[in-house]
């Protein structure tokens, strides 16, 4: 165990992208807090528009040292996710997140 960094991408639905950044910008400490007692050291998330369609992409670093599991058990947890999952759409054939594989990591001193 140790520290996970990982990526991944859904879509956002039509009309709701400005819903998804302020619920963000306006993100309960909670939500945060919880965030961080179940290991997440870093999230970001980009967004970016292609053919049209309009996509945001997470990075993640979480201390699998925590229990990240019991966080998706939380009844606070569980309604952010209801509420950011009404702005999103999976990709096809997904119905949450779907990850993305690493290809290539650059660092400093090597």
């Amino acid at each position: 165990m140790g520290i996970v960094k990982n990526g991944c991408i859904i879509g956002v639905k039509p009309g709701m992208l400005e819903r998804y950044i302020k619920l963000h910008d306006e993100q309960p400490e909670e939500i945060r807090n919880l965030l961080k007692e179940h290991g997440f050291l870093k999230c970001e998330i980009f967004v970016k528009e292609i053919a049209g369609k309009t996509y945001l992409f997470q990075y993640n670093e979480v201390d699998e040292s925590k229990d990240n599991a019991a966080l998706y058990e939380n009844a606070a947890y569980q309604e952010w996710l209801r509420v950011t999952g009404e702005c999103q759409e999976p990709l096809e054939g997904e119905t949450f997140w779907q990850n993305l594989p690493q290809a290539y990591t650059l660092f400093k001193d090597e």
